[in-house]
């Protein structure tokens, strides 16, 4: 990940107070893949994926990516992540040909992924449930020990020109902090990000507090409907 200042953070409940900083961009265009995951055709993918180009420097282009962060009045949290991607290079098909997810059974179920993968020639081939595998993330080399877990899966059919579509999640069996969380969202990836969006969805009678920093791009749109706060960050790669 590129070391740039560039965050935001958000508070479920109040632990401290911050102010919002008000320079925030206007709303964006709709992204050819908004909308539900794996509902895109093959042609329409392909299609949206020709409108946008690559970068001689990045191994992959980010085509779209998405974090949901949806809290219950409980506390509970379920965390979503869409990434869509091109491979560009050979040292791409090898970076990015694995798909994985962290979980801890202390307080999470066990993390879910899902992926397909479009080949140049047109058709989808996706991720076989039976490859994903689960093993725990020792740190011993650093003389700790966590109970973390990591769910992990090779990616099947990647080549130079692949777009994947993938689908990574993790639900709270129960609230890991009852009074509150902080969560911190950088807008910076490794390679060129098209469009980057995070979404928080929580009950309106929840606190919630939330600090944009060095984001002058950053489109931020909120709504309060049926008694449920939607607020959804996002950001393209235009000048």
């Amino acid at each position: 990940m590129l070391n740039i200042p560039a965050r935001l953070l958000f508070l479920p409940a109040i632990l401290f107070a911050v102010p919002l900083l008000a320079q925030t961009a206007p709303p964006l265009p709709p992204s050819p893949f908004d909308g539900a995951a794996f509902s895109m055709s093959a042609s329409a993918m392909r299609s949206a994926a020709a409108g946008i180009p690559s970068d001689q420097r990045s191994d992959a282009t980010l085509l779209y990516d998405e974090a949901d962060y949806r809290i219950s009045a409980t506390g509970n949290v379920s965390y979503v992540v869409r990434l869509v991607y091109r491979v560009e290079t050979s040292a791409g098909v090898e970076s990015w040909a694995e798909a994985s997810m962290e979980w801890d059974p202390w307080y999470e179920n066990a993390s879910e992924i899902h992926a397909r993968i479009l080949q140049t020639d047109g058709t989808f081939v996706s991720l076989d449930p039976k490859t994903i595998s689960d093993t725990a993330r020792n740190s011993a080399e650093q003389a700790t020990y966590t109970s973390v877990h990591v769910r992990k899966a090779p990616l099947p059919a990647i080549s130079i020109g692949s777009i994947v579509e993938e689908v990574a999640s993790v639900t709270d069996k129960q609230p890991y902090f009852a009074d509150g969380l902080v969560y911190r969202c950088s807008f910076a990836n490794s390679v060129a990000t098209e469009r980057q969006k995070v979404v928080v969805e929580l009950p309106s009678s929840m606190p919630f507090q939330d600090h944009v920093e060095n984001l002058p791009k950053l489109a931020v749109t909120r709504s309060n409907r049926s008694g449920l706060r939607r607020v959804v960050y996002e950001q393209d790669r235009r000048p």
